[in-house]
């Protein structure tokens, strides 16, 4: 089966990250980039997103068109900022794998 992963961080880990010195940053690149190597073989595409202040929601305006607007203006406290889609034999086995994510919460979702 197919699952969704779906990397999460609260809007406060955005400014920790800023914060970061390059040392710091390296080493959590490294502990991904050491996560994705581990799971390659059963990965089927992953990305890291840009900001959510460079995205565009669409939203139905009532009158049968979309309305574009800058942001995904969430009400959330947390931002997605990549995804994986992994293969595993079911959602325990699902969330091993994603338990050994290194950096944030981890969302996970079955592909149907």
């Amino acid at each position: 089966m197919r699952y969704l992963l779906l990397f999460c961080a609260d809007t406060t880990d955005q400014s920790r990250v800023g914060a970061a010195s390059k040392e710091q940053l390296e080493s959590m690149e490294r502990q991904v980039y050491d996560w994705i190597g581990k799971h390659a073989d059963q990965l089927h595409g992953n990305s890291r997103l840009d900001a959510p202040s460079k995205a565009k929601t669409l939203r139905p305006d009532g009158n049968g068109s979309m309305i574009a607007t800058d942001g995904p203006f969430v009400e959330s406290g947390e931002i997605v900022g990549g995804y994986a889609i992994l293969e595993a034999q079911d959602m325990d086995d699902a969330v091993a794998i994603a338990r050994e994510w290194p950096i944030g919460p981890v969302e996970i979702r079955q592909l149907v």
